[in-house]
């Protein structure tokens, strides 16, 4: 018995305890209160695991993002962002989420705001629609302005001079 024990690295009186508790254990059932516990302390264990596994997944998920994306991007507010790079964006956020990791995370590492983000994936054409804005000039004339101004700049006490001679005979009139 000793060498068996020598060869496996036990201790003959580990032997004899097993023996006991092998003899003991099949007349006694553990207690209600000791398996309910035992059961609670494996839920919250297994929900601990699973937790830690989804953080995990989430920091694998962004590295592969920070690599696959190159540099970090950076945009400033306001920056125009091609079509292409956009898409590129949408791609790389959307296999990181896939991978398990959160849209706010990814867009954070991309220094991209989530809520820009949203809005090209929501929006139908995902191009930029500052290009191709008609914007109407701040101090644009009225129609009612140009037109005094014509009949003004045409009548006949102004009509024979040019618009740099005009201009400052009206400002000393006060008009």
């Amino acid at each position: 018995m000793n060498q068996y024990c020598r060869a496996k690295g036990l201790y003959p009186h580990h032997i004899q305890q097993w023996k006991q508790d092998f003899a003991k254990g099949a007349s006694a059932k553990p207690a209600p209160s000791e398996s309910k516990q035992l059961k609670q302390e494996i839920k919250q264990l297994q929900k601990e695991l699973n937790r830690k596994d989804k953080a995990l997944a989430e920091t694998a998920a962004l590295l592969v993002l920070k690599k696959k994306s190159g540099c970090h991007l950076g945009f400033r507010r306001g920056q125009l962002t091609s079509v292409k790079e956009r898409q590129q964006i949408i791609a790389l956020i959307t296999e990181a989420q896939l991978a398990g990791a959160r849209q706010a995370k990814a867009c954070e590492l991309l220094g991209l705001s989530a809520k820009t983000l949203q809005r090209w994936m929501s929006a139908d054409e995902i191009k930029d629609k500052r290009i191709d804005a008609i914007k109407q000039p701040v101090n644009k004339l009225t129609k009612l302005e140009r037109q005094r101004i014509i009949r003004l700049v045409n009548s006949a006490e102004y009509g024979h001079l040019p618009p740099s001679k005009i201009v400052p005979t009206l400002l000393d009139k006060g008009i």
